[in-house]
């Protein structure tokens, strides 16, 4: 396989390819993390998501958190933002399952999105730090709608071209959910 168009990289699937560590696991010398105790117990982390659907974020209170036993760190997008650098997504033939990255900016794009990670030596303590953090937002409107004032942007990854998403279309609901339910009972009932 070559690098390239996506259609070109698809080219291999079901294509026997060589395995650069086959030999160590066929001869029992591979070794996976679990192999490694490292010698002390694993940290253990958190995820702090974001409460708003857009905007941005203003001020991080870490105080309260950071006095928790056994925290270890706290990443946010001023420790980890110009670390995180732009990837590909699954469309495009790349190993992201999503371009937007996390912790890359104080940029919020979406409801859920990921504003911080504790770290602590014991799940008990990531789960404290991370309920005590504070996070304050700069709020935009968010566009639920296409008619919604807060659609200012197109989406993340524009068409055309691998991986695109294109734009919004607004279509006939009730048709495509018709000829959905129509071609699922011509499978159902289909007989050879």
């Amino acid at each position: 396989m070559t690098g390239g168009h996506v259609a070109e990289r698809t080219r291999g699937y079901g294509v026997a390819t060589p395995r650069l560590e086959a030999r160590s696991k066929v001869t029992g010398q591979a070794r996976y993390g679990s192999d490694f105790d490292g010698g002390r117990e694993p940290a253990h982390a958190r995820l702090v998501t974001s409460g708003i659907a857009l905007g941005r974020i203003i001020r991080i209170e870490e105080a309260a958190a950071r006095a928790v036993p056994g925290v270890l760190e706290i990443l946010t997008w001023r420790n980890v933002g110009d670390r995180v650098k732009p990837g590909t997504g699954f469309g495009a033939g790349g190993s992201m399952r999503s371009i937007m990255a996390p912790l890359a900016s104080d940029r919020i794009l979406y409801d859920g999105q990921i504003v911080a990670m504790v770290v602590a030596d014991t799940f008990e303590g990531a789960c404290e730090a991370a309920s005590v953090l504070r996070v304050t937002y700069a709020e935009e409107t968010p566009s639920a709608t296409f008619g919604n004032p807060g659609l200012t942007r197109g989406p993340a990854n524009p068409g055309p071209g691998p991986g695109s998403l294109g734009m919004p279309r607004i279509g006939d609901a009730e048709a495509s959910l018709r000829d959905l339910l129509r071609e699922d009972l011509r499978r159902r009932l289909w007989t050879p």
